[in-house]
């Protein structure tokens, strides 16, 4: 994995944990129609 890329990952795994549970729930339940980074941006 590039440095720029698992950079990135960290990034959204930070922004992830401070999503409200709700959100992470539904996060999970559409995580396997999410295609790209912009489509989970929505939750932000």
């Amino acid at each position: 994995m590039g440095c720029r890329r698992h950079k990135a990952l960290e990034e959204y795994k930070k922004k992830i944990m401070m999503l409200p549970q709700d959100v992470i729930e539904v996060i999970g339940t559409e995580i396997f129609e999410i295609n790209s980074i912009d489509e989970l941006k929505k939750y932000f």
